[in-house]
């Protein structure tokens, strides 16, 4: 059985430690620069993706690596901006985590993801020169479809919606519907902090999938787009739903004393 649990936007108490050997999580993390526009002297870019697996960061192009530790994560970082008259230029990456469990106990898996990412379509004087720039990642656990998605979409050249083009403005898109936002080659952003749980029963296994995109194109000499993407998915916390561990009862101080913190901090 697994069962995923909404995500969560409150703070979750963790604290750091090795994963429980029943326990395995495999992750990979990489990025594709495939796409021939990326060269084009038109356009700039850069990206990298990193790891952190006990304490240890590590960069590359393609990273697969075993967790072991709570904190232990995958991320990257990437930006793409051009002027390329033609067609869309895009910059992707991929995740994945690979969850599975060899004990009969029964484990809840907190996982946190931070991210952040901009777009920004500039069309020149009058803003009437027409650009896209887009980011948009989203995750999910299979077979399940997303459950978190977030795209920032900046669309220069009102000339165009004008022209009866409703939908060519600046736009948000997350989970839970789109929001068209009525300006057009704004910079367009979101940042956040989500938490999700994942349980798995004895023997289960569980596989979540990422993605991220950056794509800009223009249609008008003078226009531009410029987009920047980051994401860190980790493994925040494990709890062991059939036999729970009672805390000692330093670390139970500790923690209340965490709580309190984040009590007075909204309470000023």
């Amino acid at each position: 059985m697994i069962a995923i649990v909404c995500p969560i936007f409150t703070p979750v108490l963790v604290f750091a430690g090795p994963i429980d050997p029943a326990l395995s999580v495999q992750g990979s993390v990489s990025w594709d620069e495939s796409d021939a526009t990326l060269l084009d002297p038109a356009n700039t870019y850069s990206g990298d993706v990193y790891s952190v697996v006990g304490g240890t960061n590590t960069n590359g192009d393609v990273l697969f690596e075993t967790l072991t530790d709570i904190g232990d994560g995958l991320g990257h970082v990437a930006s793409l901006s051009g002027t390329y008259d033609g067609s869309a230029t895009d910059l992707a990456g991929d995740y994945q985590l690979d969850l599975s469990n060899s004990s009969t106990d029964t484990f809840k898996l907190t996982f946190c993801i931070e991210y952040d990412h901009s777009a920004d379509g500039e069309g020149g004087p009058g803003n009437n020169f027409d650009a896209r720039a887009r980011s948009r990642m989203g995750f999910e656990v299979a077979p399940d479809p997303e459950f978190f998605k977030s795209e920032v979409t900046s669309e220069s050249g009102k000339d165009y919606y004008d022209a009866g083009n409703p939908t060519w403005q600046d736009l948000f898109r997350d989970i839970n519907g789109e929001t068209y936002l009525g300006t057009w080659g704004a910079e367009v952003a979101d940042a956040d902090t989500v938490f999700f749980d994942v349980v798995l029963a004895g023997n289960a296994s569980a596989t979540i999938y990422g993605d991220f995109h950056l794509d800009g194109r223009i249609w008008d000499t003078g226009a531009s787009y410029a987009m920047d993407s980051s994401i860190f998915i980790k493994l925040a916390a494990v709890e062991n739903l059939t036999n729970p561990v009672v805390p000692e009862p330093t670390t139970l101080a500790l923690g209340t004393l965490a709580l309190l913190g984040i009590a007075y901090r909204r309470y000023r």
